[in-house]
């Protein structure tokens, strides 16, 4: 509590010293940047974007994209990358189970992914000043210093980067500029929050160099106590060993907690008119505690089956090990009242494993993007980046001091990817066009130690993957007349993986003791994994009136192939082909009543074919598996509203969606793999992170007080209706509907000082924001992550 107060008080003087008389006269003559003042733009829509290679207002863009300013991020709060979710239609943003690390599952219009193994893609595409950022473990971003967030929903196949199946997120930094300034903020909170954040742009050289500087401090404590059960509950305790120490109050660690530091050093240098390059270099060290969860249920009969041991068969373990060695079961005396407390330990004590709850991501970035004006009509443009990760982390699954599954991962993963662009006009600019090609070369590691005493067996594992990508594109504007414009595209992309595989395996002896004998050892290399696809794209727009545009598009992506990433025998090391959508979208943009009313209206249907899904079954050696394989076809259909409206100082928004996200039919697969019916996803049920409804809305009103600053109450309402969380077709893995409403009041006093009281989860409504459903895998347990609670926090905000 002392550091923590220390750091506010630092945070806090810092923010104050800045508004001192003598920084004051020392920086009279500088103007606040755009979009460093604690105010948004007066029209959020008015936004410029460049999602179709050239700046273009985000209301005559032919797709469906939204937009946040950097402004408006400011105004409302939103700190990372899962708060952009409540504002556009269509997009699921929620962080990954405690088991997959920090990774943040992300979905748009029904697809997407959330395994954090490397041997796949990601369906979203997350963008970094247009480097592609290639793996979910680590993708937990801070919003740090952005000019502006761009959502695009449906498939990017022939646009900027790799292709992408789902839709794209782009976060857009803010460029160094002539104009010395910056701001600094910081944030107190509940769970003993402290955030700093805060950024420095200086000119050089006038308008031919500069620098800026950009950086955050994070932390909270975790939201769910872990308990030790022994402490808690003695007399349901049998022989377990008491952990906390004598005289405590049975705490032994929270999780859920973060402690993040960032920053980001960007240099814009102009040399000569025509000439621009932007070089960047950021670093993010992550050492949160692990995801909260909690227990809440455990298996019908407390005797979970598993391979065993060979000469058994079944390993039942309650009756093997845990009576023998501690004389009680895991079964529902380790489901807690409280939702935000549980038992987990982290340690096997029978073998002595013990794993400390931390997290670590540490990842660092550097890209280097030149553009050339060649000539009046054409430029040339260079996008180079470098990227690399570390994500490590724990998982006790069983949220208990019996050991059923303990896990520790780590994940570390580099990659180097290049475009050329190709930009022209002619015919006094009629018509514009864009060649390029895309380069992408990325290796990951995947170690981890899997104790998994529910299954018998003690799994370590070491894999390799490595994925080269190359692909070429071109990109077509012809303006028919000033009100029409027809848009072609094409992309060429052909990818090579590749997987190799080391998973030793010991299997535990009845009795308690924690003894192993030696299984087989599974050293594998798979075949290179090889494909290739055309992505078309077209599209027509036209213009009503001035304000008013309606267009349709046709257009295609694909999610690259892989392999099982979880075999554990050679037969179960199988490749998975690629999964592909064809999607057909109508929709109109429009401002009314002198600009007041924004009202956009999107509808689409996606065809979406050979699904990736992960389904259990048994191998040729008739050993069970469970892996992720092309189960069928899906048809998706959908209708987005996004709308704001400005009368004075009222202003409101609105982002809601239909989706209707259905199997159309399922197949079983033609390896030789023996699937059940059962385990197929079955024609007619709905695809997972795919509520039927989804509204975000926001109202505030700008109450002026004249030399006293500007007072402004907002008010945001999110509600989801309900969700499966996998593609089993549990109810157990089925989230209700639910409505989270937060609020916020803003003083803001001129446009560089403001102080901010936000509340979220108002009503304190408690909802699963993730359901890991292991009863399918006999593992014998229902473990959820909840909602965060109701929490406060007061942000102080000065630019300058």
């Amino acid at each position: 509590m002392r550091i923590r107060a220390i750091k506010l008080s630092l945070a806090l003087s810092t923010v104050l010293w800045a508004n001192a008389a003598v920084l004051a006269q020392a920086l009279a003559s500088v103007e606040p940047t755009s979009g460093e003042t604690t105010t948004a733009p007066a029209d959020n829509t008015d936004i410029i974007v460049t999602a179709q290679f050239r700046a273009t207002n985000l209301q005559d863009t032919p797709l469906a994209i939204s937009a946040v300013s950097g402004a408006e991020l400011a105004r409302r709060g939103l700190t990372d990358i899962q708060s952009i979710a409540n504002t556009a239609p269509s997009v699921t943003l929620t962080p990954g189970p405690a088991a997959f690390g920090k990774t943040m599952v992300s979905y748009i219009r029904g697809v997407g992914a959330n395994d954090f193994n490397p041997a796949f893609d990601p369906s979203v595409g997350y963008y970094v000043d247009d480097i592609y950022y290639a793996s979910l473990a680590g993708s937990t971003f801070d919003l740090m210093d952005l000019e502006r967030v761009e959502i695009l929903r449906g498939p990017q196949g022939t646009l900027f980067g790799k292709n992408t199946i789902g839709g794209a997120i782009r976060l857009i930094s803010k460029k160094p500029n002539e104009t010395l300034g910056g701001y600094l903020e910081g944030t107190t909170g509940s769970f003993d929050r402290v955030d700093i954040r805060g950024s420095l742009n200086i000119p050089l050289a006038g308008d031919n160099l500069a620098v800026r500087l950009s950086g955050i401090h994070r932390e909270r404590r975790g939201y769910v106590t872990r308990l030790d059960f022994a402490c808690a509950n003695p007399a349901q305790a049998g022989s377990l060993p008491r952990i906390a120490p004598a005289g405590a109050d049975c705490v032994i660690g929270h999780d859920g907690g973060e402690n993040i530091d960032a920053f980001r050093v960007a240099v814009r240098a102009v040399p000569v008119d025509g000439m621009e390059f932007n070089i960047s270099f950021d670093h993010t060290d992550d050492r949160s505690d692990p995801g909260a969860l909690r227990l809440i249920a455990t298996g019908p009969d407390a005797v979970l089956n598993g391979p065993g041991i060979p000469e058994a068969g079944v390993f039942p373990i309650n009756t093997y090990q845990f009576l023998p060695k501690y004389g009680i079961s895991y079964d529902d005396r380790f489901v807690t009242n409280d939702p935000y407390t549980n038992y987990a330990t982290y340690r096997n004590p029978i073998t002595g494993l013990s794993l400390e709850p931390k997290g670590r991501v540490r990842q660092s970035g550097f890209s280097f993007n030149a553009d050339f004006d060649l000539t009046d009509n054409l430029k040339f443009r260079s996008i180079t980046g470098y990227r690399d990760m570390l994500s490590r982390f724990v998982y006790d699954s069983d949220l208990s001091p019996l050991p059923l599954v303990t896990q520790w991962n780590e994940v570390r993963y580099d990659q180097l990817s290049q475009e050329l662009q190709l930009l022209g006009d002619a015919l006094d600019k009629k018509v514009e066009w864009v060649i390029g090609g895309y380069y992408f070369k990325g290796n990951a590691t995947y170690t981890s130690i899997s104790d998994l005493l529910v299954a018998g067996l003690y799994a370590p594992s070491n894999d390799r993957f490595a994925v080269e990508d190359f692909s070429a594109f071109a990109h077509l504007t012809v303006h028919l007349t000033d009100r029409l414009n027809i848009i072609g595209g094409i992309r060429y992309t052909k990818e090579t993986k590749g997987f190799h595989l080391f998973h030793p395996l010991d299997f535990y002896l009845p009795g308690g003791t924690g003894a192993t004998i030696p299984g087989p050892v599974l050293d594998y290399t798979a075949p290179t994994l090889a494909y290739s696809n055309w992505d078309p794209k077209i599209s027509i727009d036209y213009k009503i009136a001035d304000d008013v545009m309606v267009y349709a598009q046709y257009s295609t992506g694909f999610r690259g192939g892989g392999f099982n990433n979880r075999p554990f025998t050679a037969a179960q090391v199988f490749s998975v082909s690629p999964e592909f959508l064809d999607a057909y979208e109508v929709g109109i943009k429009s401002r009314l009543f002198d600009r007041r009313l924004t009202l956009n209206l999107t509808a689409f249907q996606s065809d979406y074919s050979d699904i990736q899904q992960v389904v259990a079954g048994v191998d040729t050696s008739g050993t069970p598996f469970s892996a992720p394989l092309n189960v069928g076809d899906a048809r998706i259909r959908g209708i987005e509203l996004e709308s704001s409206l400005r009368l004075g100082g009222l202003r409101f928004n609105l982002a809601a969606n239909y989706l209707d996200a259905k199997i159309k039919s399922a197949r079983a697969p033609d390896n030789g793999l023996a699937v059940p019916p059962s385990a197929l996803p079955q024609p007619g049920t709905r695809l997972a992170f795919a509520p039927e409804y989804r509204v975000n809305a926001g109202i505030e009103y700008e109450v002026t007080m004249g030399d006293l600053g500007t007072l402004i109450p907002r008010f945001d309402l999110a509600y989801q209706s309900s969700v499966k969380y996998d593609s089993t077709g549990s109810s157990l893995s089925t989230e209700p509907s639910y409505t989270v409403v937060d609020g916020r009041l803003t003083w803001a006093y001129r446009d560089d000082l403001s102080l901010a009281l936000g509340v979220t989860n108002i009503f304190e409504k408690y909802y699963n924001s993730f359901i890991f459903n292991t009863y399918v895998q006999d593992l014998g347990s229902l473990v959820v992550s909840p909602s965060r609670p109701r929490e406060w926090s007061l942000t102080l905000r000065k630019a300058f």
